[in-house]
């Protein structure tokens, strides 16, 4: 049975390794690639300011952004990034086991009712290495119709 799915408005998904003692370079190497994003724990939030505030997580973290219309379906999204990284489960345990490990999806809606599927085998490969699937939905803005019998 075929279920038919409206498309999501835009998409975006990351690999993240986050914790405290997270050495962007040493996931790096497990990984075999290097991150579009890192920092350690102690790093400025932001060098550009003034602002002594310091990272209090490290991070290590690929995207698809730039790489994958934001169209592309959600399974296309995480197959890119699975794709980059290692495929050997003993690492990605042993990284879940110490930091949080997760592949997050920014849901950018451009309709009141949207969906999206996964495919099975991609779900069967989150589980085997240990990745949770977080999701950040945003709700699409109201069109001028809904906007204008809001006000009366």
């Amino acid at each position: 049975m075929l279920v038919a799915v409206a498309n999501p408005g835009r998409l975006v998904a990351s690999i993240t390794v986050v914790g405290e003692s997270v050495d962007p370079d040493e996931i790096s190497k497990l990984m075999g690639a290097p991150p579009d994003r890192s920092h350690r724990v102690g790093d400025l939030v932001s060098p550009k300011r003034s602002s002594a505030a310091r990272r209090r997580s490290g991070l290590w973290s690929i995207s698809t952004e730039g790489r994958l219309h934001e169209s592309a379906s959600l399974s296309d999204h995480i197959r890119d990034l699975l794709y980059r990284v290692t495929q050997n489960a003993e690492v990605w345990n042993t990284l879940a086991a110490r930091h949080n490990t997760r592949v997050f999806v920014g849901w950018f809606m451009d309709r009141g009712n949207e969906g999206a599927s996964i495919d099975p085998d991609i779900l069967a490969e989150l589980g085997r290495l240990s990745l949770v699937l977080d999701f950040d939905v945003y709700s699409a803005p109201p069109n001028e119709e809904e906007a204008r019998a809001r006000q009366g």
